[in-house]
C-alpha cells in the first residue's frame, strides 16, 4: 500500500521499507515533537469522499516510548477520526504500547462515537479527513503505520446503476436486463469510486451473464 502520500501533523515522519510481512512494504514512521500536542497521521485525498460504500477500515500499527497515555489526553481526539467538515466519528483501540505489530480492523458500524450527528452514515457521505492517532506516549515517541486500506462488505453496490435497460438494485447485487436494442448495457459506478485511486493496487469483483 502507498504510504508516501501519508503526513503527520505535528513532529517529523519519514517512509521507511520494511520489506517483512507484518509490515508490508513500507510503513510511514513518526517521529512526535514532545510538545504537549498529539501527533496524527494524515491520510492522502485518495481517503476523501463518499465512504458508504465500505464496510471496514484496516491499518497495521506500532508504538513504542514514553509513558503510555489514553485517548482523552495532551489534546488528543481518539485514536482514529473520520471527519466530514464540522461533524465527526471517532473510534478508540485497546491499549498496546510495546512496539509490536498489530493488525486493526474497525468496521463501519454503531461502535464510532459521533459528534455533531446521530448517524454514522452522514459522516461517511462525505468524509474530508482521516486521522489515525501517531502518537500514545508522552516523551520520547514513536509509531509506524502501514497496509491503510478500506474494505468493501454487502453494501458495496449500493448506488450503482445500468445505462440501458432495466436493473434490480440490491445491497450486495445488482442485476442488469439489457434492453436488447443493439447498445450494450453497462454498470456504473456511484461517486464513491470517482477520484484518485493511485493508492490502489487491484480491482476486483465477482460478475455472472447468461442468456442470448
Amino acid at each position: 500500500v502507498n504510504m508516501f502520500d501519508w503526513q503527520v501533523d505535528y513532529g517529523s515522519y519519514q517512509v521507511e521499507d520494511y520489506g517483512d510481512y507484518q509490515a508490508g512494504a513500507l510503513a510511514i514512521e513518526a517521529q512526535p515533537a514532545s510538545d504537549g500536542r498529539t501527533s496524527y497521521f494524515i491520510a492522502p485525498s485518495t481517503f476523501h469522499g463518499d465512504w458508504r460504500g465500505y464496510s471496514q477500515l484496516s491499518f497495521t500499527l506500532r508504538d513504542w516510548g514514553g509513558t503510555y497515555y489514553g485517548p482523552d489526553s495532551y489534546g488528543a481526539v481518539g485514536d482514529v477520526v473520520i471527519r466530514s467538515g464540522r461533524i465527526s466519528a471517532r473510534y478508540d483501540l485497546p491499549a498496546q504500547h510495546d512496539g509490536a505489530w498489530r493488525q486493526v480492523n474497525i468496521p463501519l458500524d454503531s461502535r464510532w462515537i459521533l459528534t455533531g450527528t446521530n448517524s454514522l452514515e452522514t459522516v461517511l457521505n462525505n468524509v474530508t479527513s482521516l486521522e489515525i492517532r501517531a502518537e500514545y506516549g508522552a516523551g520520547a515517541d514513536y509509531a509506524d503505520l502501514a497496509n491503510v486500506t478500506r474494505t468493501t462488505g454487502k453494501e458495496s453496490l449500493q448506488g450503482w446503476t445500468v445505462d440501458y435497460g432495466g436493473y434490480t438494485p440490491g445491497a450486495s447485487v445488482i442485476q442488469a436486463r439489457p434492453a436488447g436494442d443493439g447498445r450494450t448495457s453497462y454498470y456504473h459506478a456511484p461517486a464513491g469510486f470517482l477520484g484518485d485511486w493511485r493508492g490502489y493496487s487491484q480491482l476486483s469483483f465477482t460478475l455472472r451473464d447468461w442468456g442470448g
